[in-house]
């Protein structure tokens, strides 16, 4: 089964390419990339995730983080061939307050992400020198406009209503360290879609650049109870 995957904030799809590598047998992983030099609305950056879906195949959508409104929409389209959504350590809701959004945060996003922030908001106890490196290259290609653009985006969504039209099964993938997106974030998703299915997994914020093996029993469970054979 092929899981297309929409990226986290800095939108590039390389972080997942150790998620990526260890996909179990039967798995594919198609990786979205957003542009790196274009301020796009959530509606942009769902048109770009649209012209990557599969044809001709069952597969399954995943949205991290930032992506989640993003594969929330593409779903509630009811694309052929979707079987599931995976929403991993993301929202529906804004998961901080909106005034947030007049932060100078092009001028934040022209430094390299402080260590302090990384294992505070990303990786937790399992920062390493290599995750902060890995970090900071892959926010270096993305223009701060850009990453201003979608945080800024993040402060005033809201895709409850586009949850509620979703008709294939969810999985949540928790993160019981999460520093950046809360556990309410969490309730709202469901309060909308109570079936929800939730796999709380001992991990940061980068659940799947730091535990992908736990990530992946869990989604090869769900898609197990989707095609059993």
């Amino acid at each position: 089964m092929k899981l297309l995957a929409l990226p986290g904030l800095d939108g590039t799809g390389t972080l997942f390419d150790r998620f990526s590598q260890l996909a179990p047998d039967g798995f594919e992983v198609a990786a979205v990339s957003y542009p790196p030099d274009r301020p796009l609305d959530y509606a942009g950056h769902l048109e770009i995730a649209r012209r990557h879906l599969p044809t001709g195949e069952p597969f399954l959508l995943l949205g991290e983080s930032f992506s989640g409104p993003v594969s929330v929409r593409l779903a509630a389209e009811a694309p052929p061939g979707l079987a599931g959504l995976v929403l991993c350590n993301t929202f529906v809701r804004s998961p901080s307050w909106s005034g947030f959004r007049h932060l100078p945060w092009e001028l934040l996003f022209r430094r390299p992400v402080p260590w302090n922030v990384v294992r505070r908001r990303l990786a937790g106890r399992w920062t390493t020198p290599e995750i902060v490196r890995s970090v900071r290259e892959t926010s270096r290609t993305v223009a701060p406009e850009v990453m201003a653009k979608r945080l800024r985006e993040t402060l005033t969504v809201d895709v409850r209503d586009a949850l509620a039209r979703v008709r294939v099964p969810v999985l949540a993938l928790h993160s019981t360290r999460d520093g950046l997106v809360r556990p309410r974030c969490l309730r709202t998703i469901l309060k909308v879609k109570p079936e929800t299915r939730v796999a709380e997994i001992d991990g940061p914020h980068m659940l799947l650049q730091i535990a992908p093996e736990e990530a992946w029993k869990a989604i090869a469970a769900f898609a197990a109870s989707l095609h059993p054979a």
